[in-house]
């Protein structure tokens, strides 16, 4: 895991869990992209990418969102699903949601973009794109929680 004011990396698996703290910046989407290709080179098969943004999270600059939607365009063959998981609730966490919404359609992709409220659905949605078992279920689970200081996923 990297951390940084803006963003903080995890990964387990064939699942990359993003969490955007205060904005997406267009170093932040560079370096998913370069860890993502990392990623894919090493497992040539189809990752989970799963964004948490922040419920302080600014919205990302037009040059961002172009960055972003460029990535998911140009790495739609490496990527089995894009989940975002938006943090906080009101006129913010709608804002952020239209945004995330413009990204995917500019972004115009192949593979399955979910939006959610929580973790649980989220990670339901993940398991089943990646046909996990329970017990794998189970561990994402406890991976998502320990990529967090406070648990995120109740059970």
């Amino acid at each position: 895991m990297s951390l940084s004011d803006e963003v903080s990396f995890s990964t387990w698996q064939r699942v990359h869990l993003v969490h955007w703290h205060s904005s997406t910046t267009e170093e932040g989407v560079k370096e998913l992209s370069r860890r993502h290709q990392e990623l894919w080179k090493k497992l040539k098969a189809p990752i989970a990418v799963i964004h948490v943004i922040g419920a302080k999270s600014a919205p990302p600059s037009t040059a961002t969102r172009k960055l972003l939607a460029d990535f998911l365009r140009t790495e739609s063959e490496s990527i089995a699903i894009n989940a975002a998981v938006i943090e906080g609730q009101g006129f913010h966490s709608a804002a952020v949601r239209a945004v995330t919404s413009g990204i995917a359609l500019l972004s115009r992709m192949s593979f399955p973009h979910e939006v959610h409220s929580n973790f649980d659905t989220c990670l339901t949605s993940v398991a089943r794109c990646l046909k996990l078992n329970d017990g794998s279920k189970k561990i994402l689970t406890d991976f998502v929680n320990n990529s967090f200081h406070t648990p995120r996923v109740v059970r």
